[in-house]
Order: structure tokens, then sequence, then C-alpha cells
């Protein structure tokens, strides 16, 4: 993330209004949830099983289905394939699949992942916010969790079809049930469901491990045992801003859940601040730290990409983001870590690390980018010596390191260079934020969900080089519009990905993909995060 208008959001969760009136909304329908306790998975997704919905549930033919309403009547709608929803309660009203003890819910399996959407079309009287939730139960039919939809607003008097939702079975899962709400209704007000769809992905009991040590021909990344990989995977911040694991949001939880949702690599943001004895901020135990990090991500067949994303640019100053790496330090903390994990001569040499050189170069020229030279900081407005990406290539060469290396272009990540770097096994790196600040309200962008507004600039050169999209997000965790426009604009020209942000945190923040995590381990989408599981969950 960018500094200033890119600044990391608060530890404290300021959840946008859908996603509050969400919040509420599920919490009075499932009441007081109790998190099941029990063992992590590790599991990914390959394809989509029939609609679980069967018969008049699904099609209605004239009925009910058997669908249970909440602040609501059901009805038979103006088709024979359609159910009418209306309100009963100054409240929000929502119609179920199916809720006990009026009905039955759809067996389902603690671990799996499953899916479900709806059309609807809403009376031109009816409330404007609209979607979708997921909600399971165990065999006494006590709710375990809901996960619910990104909120939309329906033309009025035409069908459109809600934002898929997806979620993962917590422990102790037996029934799932496909819950479509409407937010802050009037009594009388009302909208009609049809072709209700709920699924489960069937999947491998884990993801397919990426085989080390890899390499790059043309614009494919190689694996050793000669077939191409695509890295998907998420991005892990914290050791960037603090020295020890305690509180940074990153833990071996957190890495599980990463390949439960289908990622094989994951992206871990460090500070030189922290490895170097030469720095003022040197911690001593902070390589064992980032070992531990490492082991837990590789041992589960994912690529750790470390990335320097934060320095210190007059060796005692707090580390940060700056306009780029520094000369007097930057090449010292690659000739280290390449040497750590990427010679193969090192006790620490592991296959499943990858290198990303310098998080989001900005300010600086093509010829200060690419080959070093002075530069003054836009935060601090302090001039050093900037060390240009060849340089810092050249240094994990010449620590006998053959891995990949990932090179960010400029303009805090989002521009091609116009001259590449010189060597072998590089993977070009992009970022791409249409709304960086935590604030929509700040987002100056006209079109904020194009995400082929920069990111087309790297279209070219993914012809002959490998490139991904290291980084993006949405500065809310109720809408996953950009995040999906991202990864299916990635996924069409076959790059890959690291979506932000991906913590193991009680109160998640703005970017975080994620919902509070339940008592045993599962973390579970918020609606910005949905996007993201359900392209990991059905990659091959």
């Amino acid at each position: 993330m960018q500094g200033h208008g890119r600044a990391r959001a608060t530890l404290r969760a300021r959840l946008k209004y859908t996603l509050a009136v969400g919040v509420a909304a599920v919490a009075a329908l499932v009441g007081a949830c109790t998190p099941a306790i029990g063992p992590a998975r590790a599991q990914t997704a390959a394809t989509s099983a029939p609609n679980l919905l069967t018969g008049d549930q699904a099609s209605f033919a004239g009925t009910t289905g058997g669908w249970v309403g909440s602040n609501a009547m059901l009805t038979p709608g103006s088709d024979s394939s359609s159910l009418r929803v209306t309100a009963t309660a100054l409240s929000w009203v929502a119609a179920w699949s199916a809720l006990p003890p009026s009905g039955r819910p759809t067996p389902a399996t603690a671990g799996d992942k499953y899916t479900g959407d709806a059309t609807v079309e809403k009376s031109l009287v009816s409330p404007a916010n609209m979607g979708d939730a997921l909600v399971f139960f165990n065999s006494a039919d006590t709710i375990l969790n809901a996960v619910w939809g990104q909120a939309i607003a329906p033309a009025a008097s035409t069908w459109s079809t809600l934002p898929k939702v997806v979620a993962m079975a917590p422990a102790s899962t037996a029934y799932v049930a496909l819950v479509v709400i409407s937010y802050s209704a009037l009594m009388g007000q009302g909208f009609q469901i049809e072709s209700p769809v709920l699924n489960v992905l069937k999947a491998p009991d884990t993801a397919p491990s990426v085989v080390g040590p890899l390499s790059t021909t043309g614009n494919q990344i190689m694996q050793a045992n000669g077939q191409p990989v695509t890295l998907r995977g998420l991005v892990m911040p914290g050791l960037e801003q603090k020295g020890t694991l305690p509180g940074t949001g990153v833990s071996e939880q957190a890495v599980i859940e990463a390949k439960d949702w289908g990622a094989n690599f994951v992206r871990v943001p460090l500070g030189e601040q922290f490895w170097l004895s030469s720095n003022c901020d040197y911690v001593p135990s902070y390589v064992s730290t980032v070992d531990q990090v490492v082991k837990w991500i590789t041992s589960l067949g994912m690529v750790a990409l470390l990335d320097l994303h934060a320095n210190t640019v007059g060796g005692c100053e707090g580390g940060g983001p700056h306009n780029m790496a520094d000369e007097a330090q930057a090449p010292t903390f690659w000739s280290e870590v390449a040497q750590r994990y990427g010679n193969p001569t090192s006790p620490e040499y592991n296959p499943l690390v990858a290198f990303d050189l310098y998080n989001e170069p900005h300010n600086v020229s093509d010829a200060v980018w690419l080959n070093g030279g002075k530069t003054t900081d836009s935060v601090g407005g302090q001039t050093y010596q900037a060390a240009g990406m060849q340089q810092l290539y050249n240094s994990v060469r010449a620590a006998g390191s053959e891995s990949l290396v990932f090179i960010s272009g400029l303009n805090w990540a989002s521009s091609p260079p116009s001259t590449l770097v010189k060597g072998s096994n590089i993977v070009y790196a992009v970022h791409y934020y249409t709304c960086p600040n935590n604030a929509l309200s700040a987002c100056t962008n006209a079109e904020p969900y194009d995400a082929a507004q920069d990111l087309s600039q790297w279209v070219g050169l993914s012809v002959t080089e490998p490139v991904a999209v290291t980084e993006f997000g949405w500065p809310s965790q109720g809408s996953g519009t950009y995040d999906l426009n991202v990864i299916e604009y990635a996924n069409s020209h076959g790059w890959g990905w690291s979506a932000f942000a991906w913590e193991d945190r009680q109160y998640p923040t703005e970017w975080d993909l994620t919902l509070p995590w339940l008592g045993d381990g599962t973390a579970e989408p918020s609606p910005s995060g949905v996007p993201a599981l359900l392209a990991l969950a059905t990659s091959t």
C-alpha cells in the first residue's frame, strides 16, 4: 500500500453502512452464534455440483417451495416460477430456503465451500438494498454461522441477479440454507425471488502443491516438474510494521486458511529495519520469525514471496514506504535474504521462496528505478541515494540464488518500466488501487471499478514476460466489485495475482478480505473477500 493516500487502515473495523446493516440483520436472524471448535482444514475447489435446491424449492411451481419468511409473508409469485415476499414488520425482511423447525435445510459437510445466489425483482415501493447469505446449522438445528454477500440496489420492476455469496462450512456443520434479504423494509413492501441456486464446490483434500524450484520460460512460470503454474494468492501484511508476530495478524492459522481458500502463494511484506543488525530498529529474533513464517507457507506447498516493503533512508528513522529502496542498506538486505533462502548451500534454502525487490517505487525516474541515483523522498523530504532494481537483482544473484525475482513497476508499481532489468527468472509485478484511501469519500477516480485503466498498460509486456498483480484491494469490506474486476482481468490474461489484505484479526480493517475468524479457525469472507475465495476455490 502507498504511503499517505495508501496508508494502512487503523486496527478498528470501520465497516461501511451496508455491511453494518448486514451484520445487524443476520445477527437478528441467527441469534447468538456459537462458533464450533474443531481441526483446521486444507481444501480447495475444482468443480461445481448441480443446484442443491430441488423441485419446488428451486422453481416454486406455483407454491412457496417450503421457504420460510422472517418478518415476511410468503406467497406464490406473479408467475409459476417465482416466490413473493411481503414485509410484515418495519424492519429487514428475509426468505430462507428452509429454517428449522419449520423446514429442513440442505445437508452440508464441514470444510466444504458453498455458493448461493438468486434473481430478484423488487416492487416500486420496496427498499433499495438487497443481498443474500448462507447460514450453517449443526445436527441439533443450532445456527453455527452466517456469511452474506454484497448488498446491491436492484432497479424496481426489473429482474436482477444478486452477487454470488460463498462461504466455508465450519466444524460440526450438518445443514446449510440460502437466505435472500431486503434491508430496511416498510410494512407491505416486497420483492419476488426466482431461480435460487445453492451449490457445493467439490474438491480434493488439499490444493495442488507447487513444485520448486521455479523458473521462467517466455511469459510463463515453470515448476521443477516442467509444468507451468499461475500463482494466485493473498497478501499477509504485518511483519513490515512489527518485528515480532504478536499483534501483526500473521499466524500459522492464517497460512492454513490461505491454503484452505485455495491459494498457492502468499506474499509476505518485510521490513529491512528489523532484519539488518546495522539498523537502529534491529530485532535479533526477526530472522527466525521470518524463518517460521516461510516454513508455515512452504510446508503446505505454497510459494512464499518475501517483499521488501518498508525501509529506512537515514538508518534510524522508523521504517516505512519510501520513493525507492536505499542503497545504504537494501542491497545488503537482499544479499542476506537471498543467501539464506535462495542459495542451495544454505541450511535454510527453500525452493518455494521468491523475492519481491521493492514494494511500490514512486516519484523516481525510469533511470533511477533501473540504475539508482539521488532522490528526494516524497514523504519526509530527505534526499538519499536510491538503489535501482538492477542493483537489487544483482545482489540476489551474487548471493548464489536463481530463485524467482519479482520486480514492481513505477508510479506506485502501477506503470511498466521503459527498460527491463537484465537477467532471468524475473516476474514483473503491478499494483493497482483505483481508490487507495481508507475513506470512499476520498476516491476521485471517475470510474473506480474499471480495473483496466492502468492494468491495460501491462498487456504488451505480458506477451513476452510473466506478469502478476501482486497487490490490489478496495477500502470497504462491503463491496467485492472492484476485486472481482481485477481478478477477472488478471485471469483473462493469464496473470498471477495476490489480493490485499489477509490478516488473522479479531477486528478486521476496511481492507481485510475476511470477517472475524470463527473459534475453529475458519476464515469466512467479507463481501469484499467473496471474489477472492470463489476464484481461488475454482482455480485449477
